[in-house]
């Protein structure tokens, strides 16, 4: 998953943790044609997909597991 911020391209890349909507996951995929991402609950089995125009607030890992970084 690619995103553009201050002309610079932000690159999450498949397995990755991120945090959506305050919630922890891993990447599992995108779909840009439907316009959805497929995630994984944290420390789970759990998957979801949610749309893009559902996302409110996204951070991910930029250098530790224990910190995130605000997109």
């Amino acid at each position: 998953m690619n995103f553009i911020k201050n002309n610079e391209i932000i690159r999450i890349e498949l397995g990755e943790k991120l945090q959506i909507n305050n919630i922890k996951y891993n990447l599992i995929g995108t779909d840009y044609s439907k316009q959805y991402v497929i995630v994984k609950k944290h420390n789970s089995q759990i998957q979801d997909t949610l749309r893009f125009d559902s996302v409110v607030s996204f951070k991910y890992y930029e250098t530790s597991l224990s910190s995130f970084a605000s997109s």
